[in-house]
């Protein structure tokens, strides 16, 4: 059974709080002097642990909802498109 990680320097806490997954992999290579693959692991380890809790905490206030990307208003508005379309050439072609 392999050993668990040492705990996490706060500065690599703070990082992964705040969603900066590759900075906290490098800050925790230079604080344990662990190789690159070695210190990914026990990050990733962490953040499973901690039920990836440990980002994207920080970057919206409390109680904000996070914005949709644009790509279901493309979406929406193609589905309108293509049932104006349907209705459209239903009617003349008939």
């Amino acid at each position: 059974m392999p050993m668990p990680p040492p705990p996490l320097p706060s500065a690599v806490r703070d990082a992964l709080q705040s969603g900066r997954t590759i900075e906290a992999i490098k800050l925790y290579r230079e604080s344990s002097g662990l190789g690159l693959k070695e210190a990914k692991d026990a990050i990733d380890q962490y953040r499973e642990s901690m039920g990836d809790h440990a980002a994207d905490t920080s970057t919206r206030s409390p109680g904000e909802v996070p914005r949709s990307g644009p790509g279901k208003w493309i979406a929406a508005a193609l589905a309108a498109a293509a049932a104006a379309g349907y209705f459209f050439f239903r009617q003349s072609g008939g």
